[in-house]
């Protein structure tokens, strides 16, 4: 049985919009894309790498360089993806599903306007 998160997923984007990857800094063998998936050019799992949840339910991935390491997919999209101006600290899943990681859905945000 397949577990993973994209069995017969939609595009979230919409009818025409594309999927399009970009590069982890810091981790020159794995790709996030603008729908939230991650993928390696090296370690292969149905072509994608598998997330895990944590305790409150935001989805993570570990990535490898030199050691391991465990990174949320939403901080991963809003780095490659979202502009980041004013330096603001978190990101906001704007319909407030924290596995909804869709670029379109982030927002980066102060403290203040997260805890609203």
């Amino acid at each position: 049985m397949n577990n993973s998160p994209f069995k017969k997923a939609t595009n979230p984007l919409g009818y025409g919009n594309k999927e399009i990857w970009k590069s982890i800094d810091d981790f020159p063998d794995y790709f996030v894309s603008n729908i939230g998936r991650v993928k390696s050019t090296k370690r292969y799992i149905n072509g994608y790498y598998l997330y895990q949840s944590n305790v409150n339910g935001y989805l993570r991935v570990c990535l490898f360089s030199k050691n391991p390491k465990h990174l949320f997919i939403h901080r991963l999209v809003g780095k490659a993806f979202i502009q980041n101006e004013v330096n603001k600290p978190f990101i906001n899943h704007k319909n407030a599903i924290k596995h909804c990681n869709v670029v379109n859905n982030l927002e980066w945000v102060t403290e203040k306007e997260n805890s609203v």
